[in-house]
């Protein structure tokens, strides 16, 4: 007895189908020493939800039985900066791969641009470290034509006064420092128990590298891809401060701390990191320290 082995037009269709997907193979290396990067997240968009591999010991990676049509690829790993494919620069926008039916693309090779690090210390007027001092390089931006510095890392300086901010695009910065021990106040630094003067008192406030109070007069610092760049030392500036007391009425003091937030008029996001801030005590009042003349703006949160 013989037997007949029949396809039915459905499984035609299946294997039809399967031959018109497509495949893309790659390789991704370190920009700078050319080496195989491993580990990395490479993501696959184009048709669906997002696919993700991740490259090998040879830093390669590999999608299979994809649907016909266009797909971008971003890579992703600590240490370098994201990178679309065919990316140049910063520039976050690549070059879009175009797949046939049944295309094998191989060789689609990029080099990943390490991250680069800002090094540094935190200096009082006489050349002694300064702890617990917050560190932000900051990249220009622009809004409506306007030129915007924007933080884009940050660190702590230690009790050596040191600092390190890594994971850092290649372009030119301007970096800050401010004193958070200055900013918060009140309760939060037994401000409120010491006895109030009407005689300004020595504080440091925001300085930019090297040592000036002025945005528009900090020196840029240039960073190159996975270069690291030391020696960015930041010698706060001191001023005359004083202290501002108030008192909230029908402040919701009870089971919650609150915080007064004095700002810089029309400083922005800045404004908001340099801020000081002080504890509101149970009884409704807040002391500020280390505020320098100018306008500011109130709230609480």
């Amino acid at each position: 007895l013989a037997l007949a082995a029949f396809q039915t037009p459905d499984s035609d269709k299946e294997k039809a189908k399967d031959k018109e997907k497509a495949s893309l193979q790659g390789k991704i290396s370190n920009a700078v020493t050319g080496e195989a990067v491993r580990k990395v997240s490479v993501i696959l968009t184009g048709h669906g939800k997002p696919t993700t591999a991740e490259t090998d010991e040879k830093g390669q990676f590999s999608f299979d039985n994809l649907e016909p049509g266009r797909y971008t690829l971003m890579a992703q790993k600590n240490g370098f900066a994201t990178s679309a494919y065919g990316a140049r620069g910063n520039n976050v926008a690549g070059t879009p791969l175009e797949l046939a039916p049944g295309q094998e693309m191989k060789e689609v090779n990029w080099k990943l641009p390490p991250n680069a690090v800002i090094t540094g210390k935190v200096l009082d007027a006489d050349g002694e470290p300064i702890q617990n001092a917050m560190v932000m390089p900051m990249m220009a931006a622009y809004d409506k034509g306007k030129k915007l510095w924007t933080p884009v890392g940050q660190a702590t300086s230690n009790d050596q006064g040191e600092y390190r901010v890594a994971n850092l695009k290649a372009g030119s910065y301007i970096v800050m420092a401010t004193n958070m021990i200055n900013n918060l106040t009140g309760s939060l630094t037994g401000a409120a128990a010491r006895p109030a003067t009407d005689k300004p008192e020595p504080t440091y406030i925001t300085t930019y590298y090297p040592s000036v109070a002025e945005q528009e007069m900090a020196s840029p610092v240039e960073v190159q891809v996975g270069g690291e760049v030391g020696r960015i030392d930041i010698h706060m500036v001191k001023v005359d401060a004083f202290r501002v007391k108030g008192h909230w009425d029908n402040a919701p003091t009870q089971g919650k701390m609150t915080l007064v937030v004095l700002t810089p008029k029309g400083s922005g996001v800045l404004g908001m990191i340099s801020a000081n801030r002080a504890q509101l005590n149970p009884d409704g009042s807040f002391e500020f320290r280390g505020v320098t003349p100018g306008e500011y703006l109130d709230r609480k949160s």
